[in-house]
């Protein structure tokens, strides 16, 4: 699985100097990602979601720090996930992590 980080908003420092004041600054509340797989791995967790008394979003979707979770497969093998900015940190990313590694393996 790759991640690609969205990081801070690179462009606000070009439109800031434009906007004359009016915006006194930017935060980011929730950051939007796409995890990668592979195309076998999607079907996997798609299929155990089907067999399985608890689906993989379901799982994700403990973390409270998580919303706004999607991997049909319609956009490519991806995870969609919203998470909370000031949840983006290596301990979330551990339990993601391992939540979906757990659930792949065990399909």
């Amino acid at each position: 699985m790759s991640l690609a980080r969205a990081g801070s908003i690179p462009a606000f420092g070009k439109v800031k100097d434009m906007i004359m004041g009016t915006i006194k600054d930017v935060e980011a509340t929730e950051i939007q990602y796409a995890l990668s797989l592979d195309a076998p791995t999607l079907l996997k967790i798609l299929d155990k979601d089907t067999i399985s008394e608890e689906s993989l979003h379901e799982h994700l979707d403990k973390i409270e720090a998580i919303r706004d979770i999607d991997y049909n497969g319609h956009f490519g093998p991806y995870i969609y996930l919203k998470l909370s900015a000031d949840h983006d940190d290596s301990a979330t990313w551990c339990i993601i992590h391992k939540i979906i590694d757990e659930y792949v393996a065990s399909a």
